[in-house]
């Protein structure tokens, strides 16, 4: 397996992903760094043995629109037709306030498919705003068979305006919905924010239980809590 990690960022973030930085290199993997095209994105490029990529893409917005959609899947279509990434079997995308632990788990391999934390879920019928039944935080991971669904998939959809008002998380849902696209867990932990006390103590045990990543690392009070003994 040779996977490429993609980091979506934004200016805002520059101080944090310096801050990550050491983490994100425990990847073991090539990195394509992702800024905008109408902000500045600074990261750092000190990556001994690996290989560091960039491009810009998409605007400074949140959830603006398909904005982030759109990014996404840009990414994609690098990864599937630039043919500096022609040698990569595995897409991982990730945000800016992640942590890497450790390397993707190599054995067996990465199977057709989205491979996500699930955050949450809910009925649509209850809740009028989404189309999808759960929604699928980073890292978000994928072989090329699996990409290439996507990408067409997910231009299918924005040509029908089901964009889940924007959000990533929810469309992928949304994807798996309607195509039947398998979903795999990932050994990781996400929330939006280790702000409080029940998410910082779930993202601790899973740390402590083998977790290789973690999402929504914010500040660097919550990195300190989070790997403290």
């Amino acid at each position: 397996m040779k996977p490429l990690v993609a980091i979506l960022s934004h200016s805002g973030a520059n101080d944090t992903i310096a801050r990550h930085w050491p983490y994100f290199l425990k990847a073991e993997a090539d990195l394509l760094l992702v800024g905008r095209v109408n902000t500045h994105c600074v990261f750092p490029t000190e990556a001994p043995g690996r290989k560091i990529y960039r491009i810009d893409s998409g605007t400074e917005a949140h959830a603006d629109g398909a904005n982030h959609i759109l990014r996404f899947l840009d990414v994609i279509r690098k990864f599937l037709q630039s043919p500096a990434f022609a040698d990569y079997d595995v897409l991982v995308v990730t945000e800016y306030d992640s942590i890497w632990l450790g390397p993707i788990p190599d054995p067996p391999g990465v199977p057709d498919g989205i491979h996500a934390y699930l955050a949450g879920g809910h009925e649509p019928m209850r809740d009028s705003r989404w189309y999808s039944t759960r929604f699928v935080h980073t890292p978000w991971m994928m072989n090329r068979a699996t990409a290439e669904k996507v990408f067409t998939i997910g231009h299918r959809l924005l040509r029908a305006n089901l964009i889940e008002h924007g959000f990533i998380d929810r469309w992928l849902g949304l994807i798996m919905d309607l195509y039947a696209i398998p979903f795999h867990q990932t050994q990781t932990f996400s929330s939006n924010s280790l702000d409080t006390a029940p998410f910082m103590a779930a993202a601790r045990t899973a740390v402590k239980c083998g977790a290789w990543y973690v999402h929504g690392v914010k500040t660097q009070e919550q990195l300190d809590t989070l790997l403290a003994p």
